[in-house]
């Protein structure tokens, strides 16, 4: 988040901020109630500050908090809007990360509107010169080409990622490229 320059009490700013960064650790140890509480905390906090940047990531809280909970179309809406925040601010590299979390919301909802979304994040990560998201944007997309039959190119986005993840000595998602790659059917 970035700090506003209005007239706000001393520490303001970092609370909300401490505030964000607990709904999202919340969110990932999966206490979704209180990921939640601590997400409304932030905005209350940062909303007054006209904190577009802070604001952004609160909907993207949300939106991994409702994606957990399955409520894939609110997942969705707060998601966009915080692509739409992250485009807005010029933050080429934050828009093309929550267009991976729309588009997986949306793959997840079943919704045919999943695989354009992941391209454009590919396209996206690809253009802000970002490699690892380029290869979770890329992990995304193969998981979309696997649920619509389309294993070759999910094969070839697959490949890709699994090798930055070789040449970066590993990270949060080499394991779930290789397995997917790994699940594929061989080629004929």
């Amino acid at each position: 988040m970035r700090r506003s320059r209005s007239a706000a009490a001393p520490g303001t700013w970092d609370k909300g901020a401490a505030a964000l960064l607990e709904a999202f650790s919340l969110a990932a140890l999966g206490e979704l109630a209180a990921a939640r509480t601590a997400c409304e905390d932030a905005i209350r906090i940062v909303a007054p500050l006209g904190d577009a940047w802070g604001l952004a990531h609160a909907e993207a809280a949300l939106g991994r908090i409702a994606q957990a909970e399955g409520r894939f179309a609110d997942a969705a809406a707060h998601h966009g809007r915080a692509a739409e925040s992250a485009d807005r601010l010029g933050a080429a590299g934050a828009a093309a990360l929550h267009h991976v979390h729309l588009g997986r919301a949306l793959l997840d909802a079943g919704d045919p509107a999943a695989a354009a979304m992941l391209r454009r994040a590919v396209d996206e990560a690809e253009r802000a010169g970002d490699l690892r998201l380029l290869a979770v944007a890329r992990v995304a997309l193969a998981e979309a080409s696997i649920a619509a039959g389309d294993h070759d190119t999910a094969r070839d986005l697959l490949t890709s990622a699994a090798q930055f993840y070789v040449d970066a000595g590993a990270g949060d998602g080499a394991d779930h490229a290789a397995s997917l790659l790994a699940s594929l059917p061989a080629t004929t």
